[in-house]
């Protein structure tokens, strides 16, 4: 199905802009949004007219909350996929889990899902986005930064762009772990990461992801060790 698309000029969020009876499918994209929200509470710099800031509305069929790391890495996937088809070296597109959309080692996009669940069941997920398109410039102390202008020297229409990204990410199909491990950035080879709650540095591996989203590293001692969102990060 086609996503319906609604712009507004300026909101602080356009999550909030859903509503309880917003339909499946439908999206809410601001040409500004001035107190957008990224992970860990963070704000997501966007300058007005230049980038992507959209929520959409998904409601799935019958999808237990136990399972609800599932529109994570389904969603994620669509975009990570569609945006591949936008440069040249795809390859280099990869999520940053458990669900950044990174070009090399730095920053596109950020992705933030709200679920409203009721009896067990997820009724409601708000998928809010924010990619870097057409901005050049930017002034947060955000460490790694990058627009699609700076991948591909071309500034994007970005309401047809709205709507592909879009109708991609409401006609995805399911996605699994193993498709989801696949577009992992850094998923081979030892890299270094810090336990957020001791701040103790280490060097492990991606072992797996687990269906909850628990990332499974091991260690150079070749233990496993398992962490949720926010329990560990990697050292850029």
């Amino acid at each position: 199905m086609a996503a319906t698309v609604e712009w507004v000029d300026e909101t602080p969020s356009t999550n909030a802009l859903i509503q309880p009876d917003t339909p499946h499918g439908h999206c809410v994209a601001a040409v500004s949004q001035t107190a957008g929200r990224g992970q860990r509470g963070n704000s997501w710099e966007a300058e007005s007219g230049k980038n992507l800031t959209f929520s959409l509305c998904l409601r799935p069929d019958s999808l237990p909350a136990a399972r609800q790391f599932e529109i994570s890495m389904t969603v994620a996937v669509a975009v990570c996929d569609y945006l591949r088809t936008l440069v040249d070296t795809p390859q280099w597109l990869t999520l940053k889990w458990p669900n950044d959309i990174y070009f090399g080692d730095r920053k596109l996009g950020g992705i933030l899902i709200e679920n409203s669940v009721n009896g067990g069941i997820i009724e409601r997920s708000i998928v809010g986005i924010g990619i870097n398109v057409n901005q050049k410039c930017f002034e947060s102390d955000a460490p790694n930064p990058i627009s699609l202008i700076h991948i591909t020297g071309l500034e994007m229409q970005l309401r047809p762009l709205m709507q592909h990204l879009a109708d991609a990410i409401v006609d995805a199909p399911s996605c699994d772990v193993a498709g989801y491990r696949s577009h992992l950035w850094r998923g081979e080879g030892e890299h270094q990461f810090r336990d957020v709650a001791t701040g103790r540095l280490f060097r492990a591996s991606v072992s797996d992801v687990n269906p909850d989203g628990r990332l499974v590293l091991a260690d150079t001692a070749g233990n496993l060790r398992e962490y949720y969102f926010k329990e560990v990060e990697w050292v850029l």
